[in-house]
Order: C-alpha cells, then structure tokens, then sequence
C-alpha cells in the first residue's frame, strides 16, 4: 500500500473512531441515566448491563464464520454499522411509551445495538491490524484514542449540559435530542468507514469454538491473558453498572455533577493514551496491563471515601488514567501477539468470554444489593457494600495478573524499581516540563537531576 493511501486510511479511521465516540458521549454514557430517570431499578440497571453483553458475546463470536462465508469484510463491517445506527431510532422510540413499555424496549434495543456493534468490532479490529503497520501500533492507536476520548469528552460535556438545562421539565426531550444525535454520529461512521480501503486478506480467517479455546488456553499467552481478562471484568462489573445508580440516587447528582464525574475519566484517557503507548512501545504491552489492573483495583475503595462530585471527579480522574492502560494494552496485546488469520477468532473469543463475565458480573451485583439491604457487609449497604465487594475481587484478580503474566516479573527486580519509577512518576512529568520550557532542554535537565535524586532515595 502506498505511503499517500496509508495516510488516508488511518486518518479515515481516525475520523471514524471519533464519530463512534461522539455517539458514546452523546448516546451510550446517558441509557442508564435515561433508564433511572424512567424509573428503573438496581435489577433493571443490571440487566441493562448484562444482557448486552451476553449478546454482544455470541454475535461477535459469529463474525469469523461470516467472513469466512461471505468473504467481505467491509461490506460486513458496513452492514453492521448501519444496523447499529438504526438501533438510536428505536432507542429513541421508548421516549414516546410509558415507562412500564419503556423499560422492556430500552433493554431489547440496547441488547440490539450492543450486538451489532460487538459484531463491526470484531471484523474491524482484522482490519485495522491490516491497515497500520506494526511498528507504529502503539503511538498510532495511542493518539487515536486520545483524539477519540476528546471527541467522547466533548460530547459528553454538551449532554450534560443539555440535560441540565431542561432538566426541570424537559428531560424527556433532552434525552430524545441525545439519542437522534447518536444516529448521526454513527452515520458518519459509517461514511468514513466506506471511504476506507480494504487490504487483501486471506479469504479463511482461523476459527476457535469457545470449548476448543478454553481446552487449549494454556497454548500461548495470549489466551491466559484473555481469561484473566475475563475475571478481572467479571470483578470489575459486579459494581460498574451501579456507580451511574450510586451517583444518581445514592448520593443526589444531578445531571451537571454526573457529567463532571465521567468527564474526568474522559479528560485522563486523552491525557492517558499516548503515555500509554509510547511505554507500552518501550516497555511491551504485558508491563502496560499488569500496571493497569494492579491501580484499577483501587478505584471503588477510593469511591466509598467521599460523597462530594469534586473529589469524585478527582478519583475518576486517576480512574480514567489507569483504565486507559488496560484498554490500550489488551487491544494492542491480542493484534500483535498473533497472526492476522487469528485476530477475528481471537478478538471474538475475547469478547465472548468478557461477555460471559459482564453477563455474570452485573447479575451477582444486583443480587449482592438486595442481599444487603437490610444486613451490612463490614459496615455498608446496598450498592456501597457492592463497590466494596468488587474493590476486593478486583485486588484478588489483579495478584494474578502478577503472578502469572511473565513480563510481571521484572517489578520486583532492581532494574524494575528503576522501570517503575520512571513509568508511573517521571515520564509524564517529562512530557509536561519539555512543553512549558519549549524543548530547550531544560526540561530533560531537571528530570535528569529528579531521577537522581528519586534513585538516591529508592536505593539508599
């Protein structure tokens, strides 16, 4: 491919990528606010998260026997996406019905778009690995996922604030502007998309039933990584759908303190993502998960410590920070860990079985929450005591990550001391030092002279 066309594909799909994240903006960060609003309960909420992603498993499990039979792996991607931005329209229907109809039809259409979007991801994901070379993956999909978290940040703040302002009385309307702006961010999608050129391919893409993959995951490291993957969201999703119920009702958000808070994951992830990537470059991608999941693990019991939207935002920020890692990481870790025959396979056992743990996750939260209604887990009810609950898992799941990820090793050697503190305190200080002093050096000299000082103090 030649270096003019290759320019224009990955900026396509950057444009694409932040039409998509203008929808989950606009769109997907606001069903289950939209959902409380219309009266829905913790089991509601829960379904809502799971069953989506039950569906989302077995639809993008499917995708490598349809490619394999129709042979058209954009033209597959591209039925997809249009499906997925027809289901906005139906979302969008369940604001004319009351909310006793609402509910039912919220829940099939978001298992509808959940579907068919895990069904595009799966094929896309083959694509994009065939279109950006390996050895700029990191610093590529670290700058389109930062342009992407922007687009996300931006639409998100835009939602908020349409929601507050019609917030006394016009709700309704507000959420019916949301959700037909998300059918047409992902009709733009679906634009780029088409513009995108399609390399060639091998016509049979490599496909593992989910029994054949578990049977032989001890095979290579990418499948250990994928159910560890698995555990660690079933951890995670245990209380992840509830935080929107947490802040909502919980602790009395409205609607402008629900946008600050998950906008300041957004701004860390914009923030996040080319740090990520340059180290996950340098460093390789298991360093990159391992780190991630080991700092995630800390999120809910930081939630329990405050009940104000300014320290939370503050949380979320580190929370977007980390997340960000593991996103990075697993993405870039399952294209570049094996052939491209096995990518659609791959990503569609990935998502089967992450789907199996967010199907699971939400359910056990949900029941969790009413288990504690009236009997406290060390001091908390309800949806606190299911935060902290799956703060615990996730501390337990992360120690695998650890211990089991070979690369885990280097943490607890010097020369890993030295690696982690450049990782996680001197780097992004770096970066932000160079811009105020305009590459003039002097910011390489003062990280010089803070490495130093920080070795001094760790060594001593």
């Amino acid at each position: 491919m030649q270096k003019k066309e290759q320019s224009k594909n990955l900026r396509n799909s950057i444009y694409d990528g932040a039409a998509y994240s203008m929808a989950v903006g606009a769109g997907e960060n606001y069903v289950s606010p939209y959902a409380i609003f219309r009266g829905a309960t913790d089991f509601n909420i829960g379904f809502l998260s799971s069953f989506p992603a039950l569906f989302s498993a077995l639809f993008q499990l499917s995708a490598p026997y349809a490619l394999n039979r129709f042979k058209n792996r954009k033209g597959l991607v591209l039925l997809a996406v249009f499906l997925n931005a027809l289901s906005w329209l139906f979302i969008l229907s369940t604001v004319f019905v009351s909310a006793e109809i609402a509910l039912p039809l919220l829940l099939i259409f978001f298992t509808f778009y959940s579907a068919t979007n895990a069904f595009a991801g799966t094929l896309w994901s083959s694509w994009i690995a065939d279109l950006v070379p390996k050895n700029i993956r990191g610093r590529f999909f670290g700058k389109r996922n930062a342009i992407t978290q922007l687009a996300s940040l931006i639409s998100t703040l835009l939602a908020g604030v349409l929601l507050g302002l019609l917030q006394d009385g016009g709700t309704i309307v507000g959420f019916s502007i949301l959700f037909f702006a998300s059918f047409v961010f992902r009709m733009l999608c679906f634009f780029f998309l088409n513009k995108t050129d399609d390399p060639p391919h091998s016509l049979r893409m490599k496909t593992e039933s989910p029994i054949k993959f578990f049977k032989t995951r001890n095979s290579n490291e990418a499948k250990k990584v994928i159910l560890l993957s698995a555990l660690f969201l079933f951890s995670a999703t245990i209380a992840g759908p509830f935080f929107v119920a947490y802040m909502l009702r919980n602790l009395g958000f409205n609607y402008f303190e629900f946008t600050l808070v998950i906008m300041a994951s957004s701004v860390a992830r914009v923030i996040a993502m080319p740090y990520w990537g340059n180290i996950s470059d340098r460093f390789g991608n298991k360093v990159v998960l391992t780190l991630g999941t080991f700092f995630i693990s800390f999120i809910p019991f930081l939630w329990l410590l405050s009940k104000s939207a300014y320290i939370i935002a503050v949380i979320e920020l580190f929370s977007g920070f980390v997340w960000a890692a593991f996103d990075l990481a697993i993405f870039n870790y399952l294209i570049g860990s094996v052939s491209r025959e096995e990518i659609p396979s791959y990503m569609g056992n990935y998502t089967f079985f992450t789907g199996i743990a967010r199907f699971i996750g939400p359910n056990v939260g949900a029941l969790l929450a009413w288990n504690f209604t009236q009997t406290p887990f060390l001091g908390f009810f309800e949806l606190p005591a299911v935060i902290l609950i799956s703060g615990i898992a996730r501390l337990i799941v992360s120690s695998l990550f650890l211990t089991s990820i070979k690369e885990g090793s280097f943490l607890f050697s010097p020369k890993a001391r030295e690696t982690m503190i450049q990782i996680m305190l001197l780097y992004p200080i770096r970066g932000f030092l160079n811009g105020v002093f305009l590459g003039m050096g002097v910011g390489n000299r003062i990280m010089q002279s803070l490495i130093v000082s920080v070795k001094r103090r760790v060594y001593r």
